[in-house]
């Protein structure tokens, strides 16, 4: 067996492992303390505030729930940043990146904690999830970009990373969208997605045509896709994803009249028809 074929019967069993741990967990927290849903409300692209729960419907398979709904725009946040440094992303788009995860690390807040993670063929965690965001700052300048491009397996790792954390996970997501070493299906990644309790952002600089994975990942996980491919500009999109994160709502309710077991389908809506709202789709509840 070669070093390579090795390490990915090793990355199998681990995230095959965790996968069973985070839905576990998952379920775990569903059926003892509620489920919990993050939603951002919108009306002509710009978040709404001030909304309570009479100003939302939630249904669980169909069934209208009682709802709990608080606004935390001042509570910490945990935000795993999942950087490509294959060898598409060089010279002064690496850079560029690096800068941008640098202005993300400015704007986080007191209380807040920032998980590092790039991915090339390989996904390394460069920090694990910490407030001490100097150790983040000095990793930027630790590697080159080389080699292909695991996106699929780096989104698994992000997302699991953000379910060892009780607190509200953020996940975003910087690359050029084409995965050329995945050993994960993405299929299977994204059915892990909708049993994580994260938001996903991606942020896309690729020149081909837009990326089918990081689209279904990000609006499975209640987030969304931001293309810089033409300014190149990634600030800007990290500035605007933390802003939203911030303004979302989180509805908490323990599900009645539903089934109990298996794939829970979450459909929220506004009661304003102005209002649009982004979400996660649902969860898994133990059989």
């Amino acid at each position: 067996m070669t070093v390579r074929s090795a390490w990915a019967a090793a990355l199998i069993v681990i995230v095959a492992g965790a996968i069973a741990s985070a839905q576990q967990e998952l379920t775990f927290r569903a059926r003892v303390d509620g489920v919990r849903i993050d939603v951002l409300a919108t009306a002509r692209g710009k978040p709404v505030a001030g909304l309570e729960a009479s100003d939302f419907e939630l249904r669980d398979n169909g069934v209208v729930q009682q709802i709990t709904v608080t606004p935390r725009t001042d509570l910490p946040i945990s935000v795993i940043v999942a950087l490509d440094v294959s060898g598409s992303i060089k010279g002064e788009r690496l850079d560029a990146l690096r800068s941008a995860a640098r202005a993300l690390v400015d704007l986080l807040k007191q209380g807040d904690e920032v998980a590092f993670i790039t991915f090339s063929e390989f996904v390394v965690q460069r920090v694990p999830l910490t407030r001490d965001t100097s150790r983040v700052i000095g990793a930027f300048a630790g590697f080159d970009a080389h080699g292909e491009t695991a996106l699929v397996d780096a989104t698994l790792a992000a997302m699991l990373t953000g379910e060892i954390d009780a607190s509200r996970s953020l996940v975003v997501l910087l690359s050029d969208g084409v995965d050329t070493a995945s050993y994960q299906a993405p299929d299977a990644v994204l059915d892990a997605a909708r049993a994580a309790n994260v938001v996903v952002y991606g942020i896309w600089s690729g020149r081909e045509d837009r990326p089918t994975f990081l689209n279904d990942v990000t609006e499975i996980a209640g987030g969304r896709l931001i293309d810089v491919s033409r300014t190149g500009d990634v600030v800007p999109a990290f500035a605007e994803i933390l802003r939203e994160f911030r303004q979302r709502y989180v509805i908490t309710y323990t599900p009645e009249g539903a089934p109990a077991a298996g794939w829970h389908r979450v459909d929220v809506r506004a009661r304003q028809r102005t209002v649009d709202v982004q979400f996660r789709r649902g969860y898994f509840a133990a059989r």
